[in-house]
């Protein structure tokens, strides 16, 4: 223990030292360069899957997102066309607002490795 003095107190502050040698400095983080990924517009499935989801979910608890995903796709292939153009309106909407905001984008789909690798992460942390 090594005695501190604080000035204004009057009594030393005990504490215990660590002598330098047993200091490791902190493990330096890789500065990997982080891409930025924008996100792909919502197409009209993906938002009536968004606009339903929270309904079936209530109504089957035990449902898993695989499976509510099933469920929807199968409801979404026998919808109304009046139902499905609103969405395909909206999807569109989405889109010229999207192409707005990112006007030089491009799709650039993941490469094989890439995909296969975030497969492989997201199944070791399912364990």
């Amino acid at each position: 223990k090594s005695a501190v003095s604080i000035p204004g107190c009057e009594d030393p502050l005990w504490v215990d030292v660590i002598p330098r040698s047993l200091i490791r400095p902190a493990p330096q983080v890789s500065k990997k360069k982080v891409e930025y990924r924008v996100p792909r517009p919502p197409n009209a499935y993906i938002l009536y899957r968004k606009d339903k989801h929270r309904g079936v979910k209530a109504r089957n608890p035990h449902m898993d997102n695989n499976d509510i995903s099933i469920w929807l796709g199968e409801r979404w292939r026998f919808e109304t066309s009046k139902i499905r153009d609103h969405y395909q309106k909206t999807a569109t909407d989405y889109k010229e607002m999207f192409m707005l905001t990112y006007p030089d984008y491009q799709y650039r789909p993941r490469k094989a490795n890439q995909r296969k690798r975030r497969a492989k992460r997201a199944a070791v942390s399912a364990h």
